[in-house]
């Protein structure tokens, strides 16, 4: 969902990352399958404003993923719930 929404917004890691005043390795965590990165409620609603995405959405998402219910696609890229 975050790596979807970035590249349809036509941004890399580090773009965000300088809109967000993130660090790309903090972004690159987000998004990976297996890494488990906190993230704070204004993180959440910041990567959000900036990806022109719902922070509800986001904020679901990553807790999917905390809970492992989020599945990676390696040929799509892309996580699925599952």
């Amino acid at each position: 969902m975050l790596f979807r929404s970035r590249k349809k917004q036509r941004l890399t890691q580090k773009e965000l990352a300088i809109k967000c005043n993130l660090s790309q390795s903090f972004l690159s965590e987000l998004e990976s399958k297996h890494k488990k990165k906190n993230v704070t409620i204004k993180q959440i609603i910041n990567i959000s404003n900036k990806l022109k995405i719902s922070p509800y959405e986001l904020s679901n998402w990553l807790i999917d993923k905390e809970l492992n219910k989020v599945e990676f696609s390696e040929e799509l890229g892309v996580f699925k719930i599952g």
